[in-house]
């Protein structure tokens, strides 16, 4: 009979990518900023710093700018998170390894 912790680990790999997913949206607009400086020569323009940079893609595309590419960099992370922590809970599967670290065990 499967408990709460079989289910856990059975769906950690979804977890993980969804995870995944939002980190990458949440880091898109630093990811931006920072491709628009790797990139600003062949741009014909120079960037005095992060600010200038920021201020840049705001003046030429808005809000929307800072999430260019995002939702293929959230197609890129999600499945290597999942398949990160799916390899990752099973080596541990197979080493016999229980992780309590959640559950609180009161010992008198």
């Amino acid at each position: 009979m499967a408990d709460a912790h079989d289910h856990h680990e059975h769906h950690a790999g979804e977890e993980h990518g969804g995870g995944g997913a939002a980190a990458a949206l949440i880091s898109s607009p630093l990811d931006v900023i920072k491709t628009y400086l790797q990139t600003q020569g062949s741009l014909g323009v120079t960037f005095r710093g992060f600010m200038d940079t920021a201020k840049y893609v705001y003046r030429n595309a808005g809000v929307s700018g800072f999430f260019q590419g995002a939702s293929a960099r959230a197609l890129y992370v999600a499945p290597s998170a999942a398949i990160s922590w799916m390899t990752y809970e099973y080596a541990k599967f197979l080493l016999g390894i229980k992780d309590d670290s959640f559950h609180h065990h009161d010992h008198h």
